[in-house]
């Protein structure tokens, strides 16, 4: 179920800045077309983890190199 959930979040915010026609979205939504986009779209709340890994990793690395 939260797999489902998942699809559902990262479709609705795929769908909207694509320009393709709604029978498109649909079609990637239920699976049938694959899109290169939809399947390169990275969420907002994945956005936020790489970013917040990347400053860990900057924070980390300056420990380790000043000590």
């Amino acid at each position: 179920m939260k797999r489902f959930i998942r699809h559902c979040k990262r479709w609705n915010e795929w769908r909207k800045p694509c320009k393709n026609k709604l029978l498109h979205k649909i079609r990637v939504f239920f699976n049938p077309k694959i899109s290169p986009t939809y399947q390169t779209f990275i969420t907002y709340e994945e956005k936020k983890e790489i970013i917040d890994a990347f400053w860990k990793g900057v924070e980390d690395g300056m420990k380790g190199g000043a000590e």
